[in-house]
């Protein structure tokens, strides 16, 4: 590795044994990649940006995780058979997607009412909608799989896959900020500042 620049005429020049040291991968283990930029000089702004983008990473991936994984959970039931059988009552329409016919579908909020009468549920949205032309008052065959907010037709197979999706999206995200802001070795770094302000 070399440096140089203006204040040495132009000529390239060896990089100190520190700093060839501190690129080691034992180096980068112990100390992480904020303590190598830190080392290598990197631009104090690029660090700081670098930490609040793994810091959103983190959160919205943690928060899209939970909220995604248990969607998934109520979709795989679903998908699979679990839940209540009964039938949905359509009451308030929702907007269209952006899709042209035959793919187009139009959300709705109705009111779930199991077969043997026992099971109600108002106000719930119809998961993965219909399409275009039905009404307030159309009633469908639906299943309850546990959702807090939404019920599924009875032949809805493949919803749990899209939700999956999702799920792996967000968990990737979550990840990728917690390697890169590594929480588990901020007691270590703490540490070693404090042994190095009292030496």
């Amino acid at each position: 590795m070399f440096e140089g620049g203006a204040g040495n005429g132009g000529h390239v020049q060896p990089c100190s044994p520190d700093v060839v040291a501190s690129v080691r991968p034992s180096a980068i283990r112990r100390e992480g990649m904020m303590g190598l930029g830190a080392r290598l000089g990197g631009p104090p702004n690029m660090r700081i940006r670098l930490v609040v983008v793994a810091i959103g990473w983190a959160i919205i991936g943690g928060i899209g995780a939970c909220g995604s994984g248990f969607m998934l959970v109520s979709d795989w039931r679903a998908a699979h058979g679990g839940g209540v059988t009964g039938t949905f009552t359509l009451t308030e329409p929702l907007g269209c997607d952006r899709y042209q016919p035959p793919r187009q579908r139009c959300g709705w909020f109705g009111d779930f009412r199991s077969d043997d009468g026992k099971k109600v549920r108002r106000h719930m949205e119809l998961a993965g909608g219909l399409p275009m032309g039905a009404e307030v008052g159309d009633m469908l065959p639906a299943r309850d799989a546990g959702s807090l907010t939404a019920v599924y037709q009875v032949n809805d197979k493949n919803r749990w896959r899209s939700t999956a999706g999702l799920f792996a999206v967000f968990s990737a995200a979550f990840l990728l900020g917690i390697i890169v802001l590594q929480p588990w070795s901020w007691r270590a770094r703490l540490r070693r500042r404090r042994a190095t302000s009292r030496g």
